[in-house]
């Protein structure tokens, strides 16, 4: 490979943005809304996964953003397919290299109200992610689906807003 085709190659891997969406779901309800917003999300590069495939915190720095989806259950704690993911980041101790969003679902008339998500909101800022959206707590118990809606549209013009920076960022590099 030619040095001009390594470095194409190199700059056309940076001109799109990374996402993942991970989610903590006990139901199943917060994935079901977890594939919404995956699917609305016009991306090359985007993946989902539930929380406890992420086995290594420094698998998020490979994503520009991470959008986290989690509800509480029980007493306060993470859903089955987030519980590992978990214990594996609150332990986590060196500062990571990414900006997120994060949703949280819960029912007021419990007194561990989005419990989860108010944790991993701290553990987050903790670890100096760099919050780009408003943390939003989902009441199951007064909330419908429009304030849901709104979210994942925010989310979507968002992220096409940043994709569409990082295309005339390129295409002037480009043409220089």
């Amino acid at each position: 490979m030619s040095i001009n085709n390594f470095l194409f190659n190199t700059i056309f891997q940076n001109k799109h943005i990374k996402v993942l969406v991970t989610y903590g779901s006990q139901t199943g309800n917060v994935e079901a809304v977890s594939k919404i917003l995956f699917n609305k999300i016009n991306l090359q590069f985007k993946e989902i996964k539930e929380m406890n495939a992420i086995t290594d915190i420094k698998q998020l720095d490979d994503y520009d953003y991470v959008f986290f989806l989690v509800s509480t259950t029980g007493d306060g704690e993470f859903p089955d397919n987030a519980d590992k993911f978990w214990r594996i980041i609150k332990k986590y101790k060196d500062p990571v290299n990414f900006q997120y969003g994060l949703i949280g679902f819960g029912d007021s008339n419990y007194r561990s109200f989005c419990h989860t998500s108010k944790c991993l909101s701290r553990i987050l800022k903790k670890l100096k992610a760099e919050e780009v959206f408003p943390f939003v707590q989902i009441d199951d118990a007064l909330d419908d689906s429009p304030k849901i809606e709104q979210w994942i549209e925010d989310v979507y013009l968002f992220l096409k807003k940043k994709q569409s920076e990082v295309q005339n960022i390129f295409t002037r590099l480009m043409n220089n």
